[in-house]
């Protein structure tokens, strides 16, 4: 009998041989060379022999063959996408990826993409399977970049501010305010934005805001005031969006300040129209009157206090000026007249200095000076035009200055 050899050393993985009919199975038999066997025999065609003999033979893949892990970084702001491609020289009927960071996938394919959420250096293996079980395995070391981020910090000063905390604000009286700011910080290597912030009280509200886009490493801010109606403790909620990675949008948090009214108190203020006049202040007149002519000035003493202004009485020491009207106690939040009449006798500078006492605990006594000036009456102008017989001449005359 004959046997027909086969040399299976350069062949790939899988190679199938074709007899035609000449070579006749009923005298041969058939056998390959190198590191394979032959698997099955299939006929085709007739029995006769006028059909083709197809041999199956695959190569032997018992020993662990050589493979190699590549990567190839595809982004590199996160999340960071690799490559990875596996290199093997025989069949390969699965493929186990670990990255090195506790993931790991599964895949029938030498070729495969991974994203990485952080940056950092990741020691990456393969394992490979063969068709008959044997595995090969490959690690290579992959770094990703610094992922850019976002990140918020909010301060008072020097203290910071928890997101969900709280914080206590400067107290304040009722009627009164305090005002406190807040520093945001961008903490992160990616811009932050920052949205409206809003408020929860009528006592405290936004009266300045922050920049809508804050650079890394700047920083902006925003000015709480607590204005309270009431005394009592008092609480707010501040909140504003922002686009922080690190879980802190929304940022809020709480402020707390307490209320108070204040002590019992008169308060004097004096003004001449509009004009507010100074404890130990001066106020000129506007006008210079003539000698024997006359001028009233009201003046209003205001109570901008929360008890009644006690107001004692106020004497003229000029023969120029004289009082025409007393003040006299003023309640809370109320006002009363002095009325003043500025009369000169003689040409010149006047003054008048008004001094009373009050219940103000820091304007007791309360003093202003008055000033004016004074020019000398004029007599009335004479002016002849015609005379009606004889002619008109002018022996003497008197020149009189004005003033």
């Amino acid at each position: 009998m004959m046997v027909r050899t086969y040399d299976g050393s350069s062949w790939s993985d899988y190679k199938v041989i074709s007899l035609n009919s000449v070579e006749r199975f009923s005298n041969e038999s058939y056998s390959v060379n190198g590191n394979g066997s032959l698997s099955a025999v299939a006929w085709s065609g007739k029995y006769n022999g006028q059909g083709d003999i197809f041999l199956s033979y695959s190569k032997n893949s018992s020993l662990p063959q050589s493979i190699a892990l590549n990567a190839q970084v595809l982004s590199t702001t996160a999340p960071f996408s690799v490559k990875f491609t596996v290199d093997a020289q025989s069949p390969v009927t699965g493929y186990k990826y670990l990255f090195g960071n506790g993931d790991t996938q599964s895949s029938s394919l030498n070729t495969v993409t991974y994203s990485y959420k952080e940056a950092g250096t990741y020691t990456v293996s393969v394992v490979a399977t063969n068709s008959n079980g044997t595995t090969s395995t490959a690690t290579t070391s992959i770094t990703v970049g610094q992922p850019l981020h976002p990140k918020i910090s909010v301060k008072q000063g020097s203290t910071e501010i928890a997101d969900g905390g709280s914080f206590s604000v400067e107290s304040a009286k009722t009627g009164s305010y305090s005002d406190t700011t807040f520093t945001i910080n961008n903490i992160g290597n990616a811009n932050l934005t920052i949205g409206n912030v809003s408020e929860t009280s009528g006592d405290f509200e936004i009266i300045e805001t922050p920049l809508p886009v804050v650079a890394p490493g700047n920083q902006t801010s925003f000015t709480v005031r607590f204005q309270p109606g009431t005394a009592g403790d008092k609480t707010a909620v501040i909140q504003f969006a922002n686009n922080d990675d690190f879980g802190k949008n929304p940022f809020n948090f709480t402020v707390k300040a307490t209320a108070f009214n204040p002590p019992s108190a008169p308060e004097i203020e004096v003004r001449h129209g509009s004009t507010v006049i100074p404890n130990q202040g001066t106020y000129p007149m506007q006008n210079i009157l003539a000698v024997g002519s006359s001028q009233d000035m009201p003046f209003t003493f205001y109570n901008t206090g929360n008890a009644t202004l006690t107001i004692g009485t106020i004497s003229e020491s000029s023969s120029d000026f004289s009082i025409l009207q007393q003040p006299t106690d003023i309640a809370a939040g109320q006002s009363v007249n002095l009325v003043v009449q500025y009369k000169p006798l003689t040409a010149g500078s006047k003054s008048l200095t008004l001094q009373f006492k009050t219940n103000d605990a820091d304007e007791n006594p309360f003093s202003f000076t008055i000033t004016g000036k004074a020019v000398a009456n004029q007599p009335p102008a004479v002016s002849i035009t015609s005379c009606p017989s004889g002619t008109l001449t002018t022996s003497s005359y008197t020149s009189m200055e004005r003033f």
